[in-house]
């Protein structure tokens, strides 16, 4: 539950408007959305595009990160980013995600630190999944296809 932003997005909103904030990023749950292979949950999704209408309301430009060190169980259990097999779950949520929110969002972020998901959760073990195996970092690396973005790219986000 942490600091249960999901039931206090609206006063969080408040607090970054108070701020005088510009820009938010913020993480989508696919474990939220798709709790079970196959099975959306449109009313977390609909949460979702209030959180975008909201915060472009406020003056404030969303962010949204797809993936953020965690996915679904049921992914997980089929091996996640280490299967090549899986990865067609993984472009069919940030599909359906940018199918609802591209129309106002602009900036997405499609793996938050991709080596630090990697290396923290599959040669040091500390984040989910919280394997440790060298051979399995290397194939989860090579999978999300670890590059340098260009200068357009850093200068966008």
């Amino acid at each position: 539950m942490a600091c249960d932003h999901w039931s206090r997005w609206s006063d969080d909103f408040q607090l970054l408007s108070d701020l005088g904030m510009t820009s938010y990023r913020f993480s989508i749950e696919w474990s939220r959305l798709e709790p079970t292979e196959g099975a959306w949950d449109e009313n977390a999704l609909a949460v979702y595009s209030a959180m975008v209408d909201d915060l472009l309301a406020r003056g404030i430009r969303p962010v949204v990160t797809l993936h953020h060190f965690s996915h679904p169980d049921w992914w997980e259990a089929k091996g996640g980013f280490a299967e090549r097999a899986n990865l067609d779950s993984f472009v069919a949520y940030c599909e359906r995600v940018f199918e609802v929110l591209s129309d106002r969002v602009t900036t997405w972020v499609t793996i938050n630190e991709p080596t630090v998901f990697s290396t923290m959760g599959y040669t040091v073990g500390m984040f989910p999944p919280g394997k440790r195996s060298i051979p399995l970092t290397l194939r989860v690396l090579s999978l999300i296809h670890i590059s340098e973005p260009t200068r357009q790219e850093a200068i966008s986000y």
